[in-house]
């Protein structure tokens, strides 16, 4: 009997673990290892023709004051890029308008309709966001 009730318990622990995890398209903000600020959904998906050398593809998650933007100048496929190279992405944290300070976009596929990929950054708040996303793009 009471293996068993152990057993339920450990059940319902493991079940509550796995209904945290992220989804696609769900950006989990963490401040240390585990607590979770706030969780955003993809809010919008866009692909500026029009932009010019500005950020074509922009992602946004969340409604302020929780709100994280990501802007990609140059998105294609198989791009690995980090804070400050050559590809010069920007994650933006939209409640005080700061941009990660460090940062990793990893970029499976990006056509002017759709995009996937995952994205690890850091601001100086101490604010850790993460996210995987397989999003369609629409004109702004």
């Amino acid at each position: 009997m009471r293996l068993a009730v152990l057993g339920l318990a450990l059940g319902l622990a493991l079940a509550a673990c796995a209904s945290r995890a992220a989804k696609v398209n769900e950006l989990i903000a963490k401040t240390g290892q585990r607590h979770v600020e706030f969780r955003a959904p993809l809010a919008s998906a866009t692909f500026c023709k029009a932009c010019g050398n500005g950020a074509p593809v922009t992602l946004t998650f969340g409604t302020p004051p929780n709100q994280i933007v990501l802007a990609v100048p140059l998105c294609y496929a198989h791009q690995q890029a980090h804070v400050g190279d050559k590809d010069h992405f920007t994650v933006t944290d939209a409640s005080d308008s700061t941009t990660a300070t460090t940062g990793e976009l990893d970029i499976t596929d990006c056509i002017t309709s759709h995009v996937t990929g995952k994205l690890a950054a850091s601001f100086a708040s101490g604010l850790n966001v993460d996210v995987k996303f397989d999003t369609a793009l629409t004109e702004p």
